[in-house]
């Protein structure tokens, strides 16, 4: 809320005539839910909805960048409960689970298996020829030549 002045920034759609869902979006399922249900509405023909997806960013934005110590809008209190009870993976996997979906035993051989895929995948990558484009290729989508006919200013 320091960013923005208000909690839920869906309050904002009614204005507009757009209906609003707020969501826990760590929880995969109502992500989901939300989705159809938006999905169902739109399809309809009562136009498009506002879905906010309550979330809390493990990363800062700038990924790659400088990492201050201190510099998270969070304290690492918040971020390890966060990490440990509100972890979407372990959510959606307890809720499998607790639900027979899926037992522990198939989560860890899906686990294995997509170890493996990106294994496979990060390999092909790193064997595939770089495809970097050239300085001036790449300039050439950034720049516009002074010379454009036409030009207002003389």
């Amino acid at each position: 809320t320091d960013i923005f002045p208000i909690e839920d920034i869906s309050k904002l759609a009614p204005g507009y005539g757009i209906p609003k869902l707020i969501v826990d979006g760590q929880d995969l399922f109502a992500c989901g839910e939300a989705a159809l249900r938006a999905i169902a509405h739109t399809r309809k023909g009562k136009g498009p909805i506002f879905i906010e997806l309550k979330v809390l960013r493990c990363q800062e934005h700038n990924v790659g960048g400088l990492n201050y110590e201190g510099a998270s809008p969070r304290s690492k209190e918040v971020m390890d409960e966060w990490k440990t009870t509100r972890n979407p993976l372990k959510l959606a996997t307890a809720k499998l689970i607790d639900e027979s979906v899926l037992t522990q035993e198939e989560i860890n051989q899906i686990h294995v298996q997509t170890e493996q895929e990106m294994d496979e995948i990060e390999e092909f990558c790193e064997q595939s020829p770089k495809a970097m484009p050239s300085i001036k290729e790449m300039m050439s989508a950034v720049y516009v030549s002074n010379q454009i006919e036409g030009d207002i200013n003389g």
